[in-house]
């Protein structure tokens, strides 16, 4: 859609076809329905989704970007609502393991890193709808320092290298400590404010990101915006378990549809 969209004399979505565009909206919408309504879950679905239709470093670059630009919408509710004394304890080994993340990140080939984020967020996603881990995690104290600290360093690893997933880790630690459902979604939204602005740090400062990304991410920001109002006013009426299984559904297929399309590139 070569000029369509240009910011800061920069083409947006230069040689990007119309479908993709029109399908990266869609998904942008949808997902921050999703971050809206529930507070996480939604760089997954970006990224597999958008992966399915932008080469797999410009999808993750893209919804790390987004994701970050978007996070303002979240800060009153974060702050106000949101536990701090949950969300300190997980910083520093999750910071250090996201660098390494990174740093792994930039040195896969595209095909691969398909692949890596078709298994990786894959992976999450099975293990998030069996509840396996979930129940492992009530079987310890996840805040004594020997089991949160290697944690909260493996949610950071997953994070830098695929841009996604690692909250899925961190809210299974979260859910163990906030005292209701409004704390533990405020929660959520603080440590994503913070760790998804960590990754953004990370990739800017690595040199990943291009002004071309930003001005991307800033015309989705309208549909960014006005899927997470969408989310926020309906989360209370929606059957939060029934809907998210739907959004993990969905995932997975767009997680093996990802496998598929990086094995078939190699072969």
């Amino acid at each position: 859609m070569d000029g369509l969209f240009t910011l800061f004399g920069v083409a947006a979505c230069d040689g990007v076809p119309a479908a993709s565009v029109a399908a990266l909206i869609g998904f942008y919408m949808g997902s921050f329905f999703v971050k809206g309504a529930i507070g996480f879950g939604n760089l997954s679905m970006i990224i597999l989704l958008g992966a399915l239709v932008l080469p797999a470093h410009h999808a993750v670059l893209l919804a790390v970007m987004t994701s970050a630009l978007s996070q303002v919408q979240f800060v009153v509710p974060a702050v106000r609502d949101g536990d701090w004394r949950i969300t300190r304890p997980v910083i520093v080994s999750y910071f250090i393991a996201a660098a390494f993340g990174v740093f792994i990140f930039g040195r896969l080939e595209s095909n691969w890193l398909q692949v890596v984020l078709g298994l990786a967020l894959g992976v999450v996603l099975i293990i998030d709808m069996t509840k396996v881990l979930a129940r492992l995690a009530t079987r310890f104290d996840l805040r004594a320092p020997r089991v949160l600290y290697p944690f909260s360093a493996v949610s950071g690893l997953i994070s830098g290298v695929t841009g996604a997933g690692g909250l899925f880790f961190i809210a299974l630690y979260v859910k163990q400590f906030a005292p209701d459902t409004k704390t533990f979604r405020a929660t959520n939204l603080q440590l994503g404010i913070l760790l998804t602005g960590w990754r953004a740090v990370l990739l800017i400062a690595s040199g990943f990101m291009t002004l071309k990304v930003f001005a991307e991410a800033v015309v989705l920001m309208p549909f960014v915006f006005g899927g997470a109002y969408l989310g926020t006013r309906f989360y209370r009426s929606l059957p939060t378990q029934r809907f998210y299984q739907m959004v993990q559904a969905v995932l997975l297929f767009a997680a093996v549809t990802l496998i598929w399309k990086g094995l078939r590139t190699m072969v």
